[in-house]
This record gives structure tokens, sequence and C-alpha cells, in this order.
């Protein structure tokens, strides 16, 4: 009998203490979240992501996801108020996350998708509009033609400060294939209100299933970041031969160097999470009237 209750106790002592290793992830990103009187250029994304770790320090992460651009005015009575192409890019990814010790980790990433036409962004548009009452957007005609897209990604994040409140890291990003071809450095700084954790283990940096304690974090954050781009399919049109000609087609000229300044708020509460963020950024072309752009964005997390 003792014996019995012995592995009774060492099983429930097994499950009590095996770790959760899965997360799904919901991000909205829209301009609505940060203005009501403004719908334009990145004007609306969503993500869902599946992330898992199978081995200790290694995560991997799929995401489906779909990105909508538009020009400065909703309604096109003239081509000239063009100054952002209609563009839609959809598209699935994988990307490897490899931990390093407590201050780094490494990430590769492929996506695989369609920008134009095919990624059905005025269809998706359109509907949002009539669900909330907005009035529907008219000049999707002239949106980038249609091309694949096949994409590798390399990123890599560095701590170089921590104490008990605070924290800054820097980071390096890459984007190199048939539709992008970009790179990125920037800093992270955290000002957290509970003990801040290494960026192995943070929220911040969707590194959460490597903590095993349900921990809870609360900080605000702010992220400033400048992009070099050398290649953009939706502003410059696909330089492949095009799934779907659209001879009336409008592209733009890049804006090579670009500032992006994020600011956000997060909480996890032990499986959930919870992100606002508000974003601002440089124009893209050279052509756009207005000199930055800005949207907000939301996420829930939840791990199991």
């Amino acid at each position: 009998m003792f014996r019995f209750l012995t592995v009774l106790i060492l099983i429930s002592l097994n499950i009590n203490s095996q770790r959760l290793n899965n997360e799904v992830t919901l991000k909205w990103d829209n301009d609505m979240f940060s203005s009501l009187t403004k719908d334009n250029y990145y004007t609306n994304g969503v993500f869902v992501e599946y992330r898992s770790i199978k081995k200790p320090k290694i995560i991997q992460t799929f995401t489906f996801a779909q990105l909508i651009y538009t020009p400065q005015v909703r309604i096109i009575e003239n081509t000239n108020h063009i100054d952002r192409p209609f563009a839609g890019y959809l598209y699935i990814g994988y990307n490897y996350k490899k931990l390093k010790f407590k201050n780094s980790f490494y990430r590769i990433g492929i996506e695989i998708g369609t920008i134009g036409n095919n990624s059905k962004s005025g269809n998706t548009q359109d509907w949002f509009h009539q669900l909330v009452g907005a009035s529907s957007p008219e000049g999707w005609d002239y949106q980038v033609e249609a091309g694949g897209v096949l994409q590798l990604n390399f990123d890599y994040y560095r701590n170089f400060i921590q104490n008990t409140r605070t924290s800054s890291s820097y980071f390096v990003k890459t984007n190199m294939g048939s539709s992008f071809i970009n790179c990125s450095l920037g800093i992270s700084q955290r000002l957290s209100f509970t003990p801040v954790l290494s960026i192995t283990k943070s929220s911040l940096f969707d590194n959460q299933l490597n903590n095993n304690n349900q921990t809870i974090e609360k900080f605000v954050y702010i992220k400033p970041e400048i992009k070099y781009t050398m290649y953009d399919a939706t502003i410059q049109g696909s330089i492949q031969d095009p799934i779907y000609v659209n001879s009336i087609s409008i592209t733009k000229n890049i804006e090579p160097f670009i500032f992006k300044l994020e600011l956000g708020y997060k909480i996890r509460l032990k499986k959930n999470s919870f992100t606002y963020f508000l974003s601002f950024q440089t124009k893209e072309t050279k052509e756009m009237v207005y000199k930055y752009n800005k949207y907000a964005g939301l996420s829930y997390s939840y791990i199991f």
C-alpha cells in the first residue's frame, strides 16, 4: 500500500512539474486603434501564431498573417492621390529560435505567400468596413500586380544592460527574398513594475515558454529602430513575372531609410499575456504626403 501511494505521489508531482510547452497568440494591428480619423498606409495586420518549445532553449513558431496597405485616402477620385500603392501580403511562416545562455538569442525564419490580388486584402478591407459601418474603400483596381513570395529572415537579439527594474538590448534583423530586401538595427528598453526577466525568458521577446514558472510580468517598453530598404514589392511591384497581370497597377519609389518608434505596455498573468503598443514610422515612399504613419496593435497569448 505504501509503495502504491508513493507511486501516486510521484506521478502527481511529475504532472504538476510538467512545463507548459505550447502557446497560441492572436495579434491585430490597425490604425483605428491609434486614431479614428486616419485610415491609410499600413492600415491593418492580422497574425495567428502557434509556438512550441520541443527542446530546452529551442522555440519554433508557425504563423499565418495578412497585411494591408493603402494610400493617403480611402476613396480614390484621382490617381494622383495614390502616394502609397494599394497592396496586400498574405503568407504562412515558420521560424526556429535558439536561446543562448541568459542574454542573447537568434531566430531563422521562412515565409511563403503572395502579394497583390491573390492576397484578398481588398476583399478583407471591404468586408471589415461594411462590418463597422464605414464607407467601402475604392481604388483596389490599382493595386500592385500579384506575385509569389519566398522570404528568408534572420534576427539576433542581445542584452547589454539589466538590473532589477530595467533592461536594455539591441537587435539586428535581415529579410531577403523575392519581395522584400531590408535590414534593421534597433534597441529595446524595458521599465518593469515586476522583477525583470532575462530576454531569453521574457514575454516581450515571445520567450515565455522558456520560463518554467508561471511568472507575472508588467512593464512598459520603448523600441526605436532604423531600417534600410533595398526592395519592397508592396511599393515597387513584383520583379517576377506577375501571376495576375494588372495593366493599371500603380507603383511608387521607396524611401530607403525608415525610422520606427514603438511604445508599448505588456502584462503577463501566468498563462495569459496582453499587449498594447503604439507605433510611429517615417514615410516608406518618396511620394507619401504625410511624413509618418501611425498605428497601434493589440495581442493576446495563452500558454498551455
